[in-house]
């Protein structure tokens, strides 16, 4: 879901696709819009 977000907005300025763990407060700070999401293990149903 991230990649197809990612692939879809790219084109409309600057836009990063970062793994949460890797993303630092500057990134946040910097962010216009901020997508956070957890992996889902199809158990969820």
């Amino acid at each position: 879901m991230a990649q197809a977000i990612f692939e879809g907005s790219k084109n409309n300025g600057n836009s990063k696709l970062l793994n949460a763990d890797k993303a630092t407060l500057d990134n946040v700070k910097e962010a216009d819009i901020l997508f956070l999401g957890c992996p889902s293990m199809g158990v969820e149903v």
